[in-house]
């Protein structure tokens, strides 16, 4: 279970935690950052799922040229809070996830750094995960870092990448990141034909026809 997001500098939120339970309801005004949560948590399971930032940000394309991952909304240049941070220079945003699981209280943080004037324009800076409040692994960016995760036992220093780091997809914080769905169904895209052997529906409705056909297998 989802228990708490934390987000920094990320779009229209300067610092907030959004704590979560069993069943949580957003509501607000219009403009007032609810789609922006949303793109957060998608961010997230985008890593969960093994994206690299650049698939994330930009979306990703199938074999069969189907899309199978929508990119975040906005260029890479709005998902830094607006003001933060001099055009020319890179502005940095930070997500933090906390979640129970298996009888186990998890946590994930990453920071990005965004220049849309540079070449390198995404770059991660830092991520870890924590099990109970510790650090269990992360990526190593100052000398600081390297003596705090070494010291905490047991620990994995990584050096630092430039894709989310592969040890989140071997922990139980992926399970649950990956079960994050955002059904937005739409009429055009659940009329259209399934992907043969699809039995996922998609985020707006893709697939339907082989998802019902396997269902009804089920059943059967």
């Amino acid at each position: 279970m989802l228990t708490s997001l934390r987000l920094v500098n990320f779009k229209n939120f300067a610092d907030e935690t959004l704590k979560l339970g069993p069943f949580t309801v957003i509501v607000g005004a219009n403009a007032s950052g609810k789609s922006n949560i949303r793109d957060a948590f998608r961010f997230l399971n985008g890593i969960g799922r093994g994206y690299t930032l650049a698939e994330i940000f930009g979306g990703k394309v199938g074999s069969g040229g189907e899309t199978v991952w929508e990119r975040i909304r906005g260029a890479p240049g709005e998902l830094v809070r607006m003001g933060q941070t001099p055009l020319d220079e890179m502005g940095e945003f930070y997500a933090n996830l906390e979640v129970e699981t298996k009888g186990q209280r998890l946590g994930y943080s990453i920071s990005v750094g965004i220049n849309p004037n540079a070449q390198d324009g995404v770059r991660l800076l830092s991520e870890m995960v924590l099990s109970a409040g510790r650090p269990v692994f992360g990526t190593l960016t100052s000398e600081i870092e390297w003596h705090y995760i070494r010291e905490a036992r047991p620990a994995l220093a990584l050096p630092l990448s430039q894709d989310p780091i592969s040890e989140v997809s071997r922990s139980h914080l992926c399970t649950v990141i990956q079960g994050m769905r955002f059904l937005d169904p739409s009429p055009v895209r659940l009329r259209e034909p399934s992907i043969p052997g699809a039995t996922t529906l998609g985020d707006y409705g893709q697939n339907l026809p082989s998802v019902l056909e396997s269902i009804c297998a089920y059943a059967d």
